[in-house]
């Protein structure tokens, strides 16, 4: 073999990064008493839809994309899929109650206070990209919360961004 036949053509469409990105998010449902302590926490699984997956993919390309802005909580018990465009059962939409960045990480959380959507059982949930319609992000279900007064729920969802 000559030193020629070692040489492997450069291909100049290819992307010269050899890193594998990989995006996880976590979803936390804690229910917490009227002062703010904490009575049950379940950590749940989630899917990333599709139109969440095209969502991070035109913010990389670097087309204009609204940001994640609104958590929604809903009654819907058939399993998530990738292919969901919506809830199955939204009941109410709202902007995050905050979001914090760090290092390769946002946590998004939404407070349900006391006094909002009683006699409800929240069973789903999911971000969005708009106040009504819009990209639903993530879809994900949990289990049954019959809110009253006496208490509260945080949705926590945490976004990182780490090496594969």
């Amino acid at each position: 073999m000559t030193p020629q036949e070692n040489i492997v053509p450069m291909n100049t469409d290819r992307n010269i990064l050899d890193t594998t990105v990989g995006i996880r998010y976590n979803i936390d449902v804690i229910v917490l008493d009227t002062e703010g302590n904490e009575l049950r926490r379940e950590r749940v699984h989630n899917i990333l839809t599709t139109a969440g997956k095209n969502w991070i993919r035109d913010r990389i390309n670097g087309n204009e994309a609204d940001a994640l802005t609104h958590f929604a909580g809903g009654t819907g018990t058939t399993a998530v899929a990738v292919g969901d465009t919506a809830m199955e059962t939204e009941t109410f939409r709202a902007a995050w109650t905050s979001f914090t960045d760090s290092a390769a990480q946002t946590v998004y959380q939404y407070l349900l206070p006391a006094g909002s959507n009683n006699g409800t059982t929240f069973t789903e949930g999911g971000s969005f990209d708009a106040a009504s319609g819009g990209t639903l992000f993530n879809h994900f279900l949990y289990t049954a919360i019959a809110k009253t007064s006496s208490i509260q729920i945080l949705f926590q969802v945490t976004l990182t961004i780490a090496e594969a």
